[in-house]
């Protein structure tokens, strides 16, 4: 017996084994599926279905023995994630932080930091909802593109105390943003590994870690 996606009256339905299943995992099954769906036709229409994260601009200063990091970045979703997010499926975006040494023949991780942040949109309310995961600070906006912009910029991020790092070493940083997969609904977890559509990330930004 096979299962088989139904449309009818602007409404999906499953039949064949579908109807067998219990409604959580029915409704866990037709998530895959539509999932499936357009991410193959996303495949097959890239120009459609494009997103871009940007790392444009990385600074550092000290401030009080600290290391402090700007970064001016962009989150540009595609269809693909955006549709998702207006359907209920909150995503992660994250901005990731190394600081390193680097010679001839190795590079040393002195140390990791990530920003994170969670997007999810209240349909009720017809508010998207920005949680800083790292602070859990909550602001609320009237369109994505108003969250996406306010995350453009981070200023004066305290990074890491000067005294904890090598003191006869150039140092470097470097940053990138990301979607993180993982922490994606599982029903759509596994479709997103293989999909391009939602591997969203930008390259490493390398700077010099400079007082």
């Amino acid at each position: 017996m096979q299962t088989q996606l139904i449309v009818a009256n602007n409404k999906l339905r499953l039949s064949g084994i579908g109807q067998l299943l219990s409604p959580i995992l029915r409704v866990a099954l037709l998530f895959v599926l539509l999932t499936a769906t357009t991410s193959t036709f996303a495949d097959e229409a890239p120009s459609e279905d494009w997103g871009d994260f940007l790392i444009n601009n990385l600074t550092t200063h000290l401030a009080d023995n600290v290391f402090m990091v700007n970064v001016e970045q962009e989150f540009n979703l595609n269809n693909t994630v955006t549709e998702a997010l207006v359907n209920g499926v909150p995503i992660t975006l994250e901005t990731e932080f190394s600081v390193y040494t680097e010679s001839w023949y190795s590079s040393t991780t002195i140390l990791e930091l990530n920003q994170r942040y969670r997007v999810n949109y209240h349909a009720l309310s017809q508010q998207f909802i920005l949680t800083n995961l790292n602070t859990e600070k909550q602001s609320s906006y009237s369109s994505l593109h108003k969250v996406l912009l306010s995350l453009q910029q981070i200023k004066d991020l305290p990074l890491v105390d000067k005294s904890l790092l090598p003191q006869d070493e150039e140092l470097y940083i470097r940053v990138r943003n990301r979607l993180d997969i993982s922490a994606l609904p599982l029903p759509l977890r596994a479709t997103a590994y293989f999909s391009s559509s939602w591997r969203l990330k930008s390259d490493w930004a390398t700077w010099v870690l400079k007082e």
